[in-house]
């Protein structure tokens, strides 16, 4: 199976043609052939997940995540009891997390008109722009999972005990990032925080702020980590989960949940001592890319195909950090 990098460097756009179309810039004159792309944002919250792929290949729709929800104590044997029975215990701390993956199904399709009479590779950039988004709603379907998933282990900036009652003014501070790390108690690691770029400022300020390019040659940099503040990892991306004023959250209900300010609910994620992840993405099916050309409608096509979600095992083992942006 092909990496979504590799597709999009692999060999879709509704047809568009007459004097209405955006392509007419590109035919009857000189155009580069170089497309000067739009910045897309940069994705790192796959690195907050681990990859399930039990149901690739199968006939069923959802998969069942054993997980331990406690320790188990084992009640032993009383001393000098001779040949008596020991005492057996029953496993009571297991339980399920039932994640079901959604198809999610896309395509562009390019007149053969079109494609013949412009000098750009129409077929290349339609692969582009399908990855491109397949890869921002995997960031996104991450991002929302773990913001509606995640409802008991929550601080807010300022005084705000809910999203209504954040105010402008009411920021990151690093004493909230360390108010976030105690919240996931010692069974688990803090090990990386999602912020956006509203909340950089803060942590290059700090004296106990490790700039990424400070680290030595046997340290680890994750994908858009720009160092570290108490032994955990800040990965910036404006893909963290923003609201605006007066928006709903996705974890907290009615009028408590409507944003007072505009603002970003933070993400910091545990590990356990083994490195594994709170939360899965389950794949039913990869991502793939590919052609048709439909002769009778003179159309070529590009079909996307992709099947997964994203399901929290562990919520105690991450926390959200609300906050406005100014």
């Amino acid at each position: 199976m092909r990496t979504l990098q590799q597709l999009a460097a692999a060999t879709g756009v509704t047809p568009q043609s007459g004097s209405a179309s955006p392509w007419d810039v590109a035919r009857g004159s000189f155009l580069s052939p170089d497309v000067m792309r739009f910045a897309e944002e940069q994705r790192f919250y796959r690195q907050a997940v681990d990859e399930r792929n039990e149901l690739i290949g199968t006939k069923d729709k959802s998969l069942d995540i054993p997980l331990s929800t406690g320790h188990e104590t084992i009640t032993s044997r009383t001393a000098g009891d001779f040949g008596q029975e020991r005492t057996y215990t029953e496993m009571s701390k297991l339980d399920t997390k039932t994640v079901t993956p959604a198809y999610k199904l896309g395509g562009v399709a390019i007149d053969k008109e079109l494609l013949g009479t412009t000098r750009l590779d129409l077929i290349k950039e339609a692969k582009f722009i399908l990855v491109e988004d397949i890869e921002e709603q995997i960031e996104n379907n991450i991002a929302d999972a773990y913001d509606a998933g995640v409802t008991s282990n929550v601080v807010y900036g300022g005084d705000a005990t809910t999203p209504a009652t954040l105010a402008t003014g009411d920021k990151i501070t690093v004493d909230l990032v360390a108010d976030a790390i105690d919240k996931l108690g010692t069974k688990w690691k803090a090990a990386m925080l999602f912020i956006s770029s509203a909340q950089r400022k803060v942590f290059h300020k700090s004296s106990q702020f490790t700039n990424a390019a400070e680290y030595g040659t046997n340290e680890v940099v994750l994908n858009g980590e720009i160092g570290k503040y108490l032994g955990v990892k800040i990965i910036e991306t404006d893909l963290t989960k923003a609201y605006t004023a007066g928006d709903q959250d996705d974890g907290v209900d009615s009028t408590p949940g409507l944003w007072g300010p505009t603002g970003t609910s933070c993400l910091l994620v545990g590990t356990t001592r083994s490195g594994r992840k709170p939360a899965a993405l389950v794949w039913k099916e990869k991502p793939s890319v590919d052609y048709e050309y439909l002769k009778r409608k003179a159309t070529h096509y590009l079909l996307s195909d992709v099947a997964y979600d994203t399901g929290i095992i562990h919520e105690k083992a991450c926390c959200l950090i609300k906050v406005s942006d100014a």
